[in-house]
């Protein structure tokens, strides 16, 4: 739209609030499977140093 010079309807810029709520909702999923996994790579290292030892 801001490409084109249309302008944008009120609450719709930069995105329509059912875009931002989505992209919210993939954020925080996506930062919880990031947390999970370096969950999993601490203890994947704890089990090397077991190993190792």
């Amino acid at each position: 739209m801001q490409a084109c010079n249309v302008p944008a309807q009120d609450g719709e810029w930069p995105l329509p609030p059912t875009c931002v709520e989505g992209v919210f909702t993939a954020v925080h999923y996506l930062s919880r499977y990031a947390e999970s996994l370096s969950y999993r790579l601490d203890e994947v290292n704890e089990l090397m140093e077991d190993l190792a030892a």
